[in-house]
């Protein structure tokens, strides 16, 4: 549940084996984030699982028939 993963992400950050920050986590000392806000680098964000990402929206393109709606939101 949403409540069990924000409890291990805690307790993991105590223990400090990870950086949370705004939208994720990281590995203490990854790469993934800027020292200085903590926030993920947006290029290593696109690399991140970029290969299901583009399976998904394959799958997703092929859903859409003339004359759907589509709308989209932001994320990397």
């Amino acid at each position: 549940s949403e409540v069990t993963i924000r409890a291990d992400l805690r307790l993991l950050e105590e223990k400090g084996l990870l950086t949370r920050f705004h939208g994720g986590a990281a590995r203490a000392g990854s790469d993934l984030t800027d020292a200085e806000n903590q926030e993920v680098v947006l290029e290593d964000r696109y690399q991140l699982a970029s290969d299901p990402k583009k399976r998904i929206a394959h799958a997703a393109a092929a859903m859409i028939r003339e004359g759907m709606t589509v709308i989209l939101d932001s994320g990397s």
